[in-house]
């Protein structure tokens, strides 16, 4: 039952997450790291701290953010890199 709904979501996505990078911190979504659901789309984070920094957010701001997200996975390809130690600290995230 879980399939039925992977096509109510972006096409181009191979999950049901609306982005492909994080829009707190640019890295690649991570499904383990948590879900916010917003304006019917299921967002993904690259780490557990940033559903948190997202749900603190205005709905501006996360509309901007979102969009700055979808921008660079679609322009860059490869958003491998981002500053988890500049946001909330050193932690191995590999």
């Amino acid at each position: 039952m879980s399939g039925e709904h992977a096509g109510e979501h972006v096409g181009e996505l191979s999950s049901t997450f609306a982005n492909e990078v994080c829009p707190i911190l640019g890295g690649p979504v991570d499904p383990e790291a948590g879900v916010s659901h917003w304006n019917g789309k299921e967002i993904g984070f690259c780490c557990a701290p940033c559903q948190p920094k997202w749900e603190k957010l205005s709905e501006a701001q996360k509309a901007d953010k979102l969009a700055t997200a979808m921008q660079s996975s679609t322009a860059n390809g490869d958003s491998a890199s981002h500053a988890h130690d500049d946001e909330h600290g050193s932690h191995d995230h590999t």
